[in-house]
């Protein structure tokens, strides 16, 4: 909410693909994981892809003012 954005299902999505960022970097493979390490990079790389689309839907309906439903964001969710 401190950067404007309206509590919606994009900024579920977006903190939802960032958190996943967070987790990916988190995940060290050993030197012989190569399997693991190409999932890793594929992986990242489509988190990215994820959260540059809903950053970039998230700006269009971003508000001047903060949210005053954004204090209540996870309740907006649970209706």
């Amino acid at each position: 909410m401190l950067k404007g954005y309206q509590a919606s299902e994009d900024l579920f999505h977006y903190c939802y693909y960032l958190t996943l960022q967070e987790r990916f970097r988190s995940i060290s493979p050993e030197r012989d994981e190569g399997m693991l390490r190409f999932l890793l990079v594929e992986g990242k790389k489509d988190i990215e892809e994820a959260m540059k689309v809903y950053e970039a839907r998230l700006e269009e309906t971003k508000l001047l003012l903060p949210d005053k439903k954004g204090d209540n964001f996870m309740e907006y969710f649970s209706e």
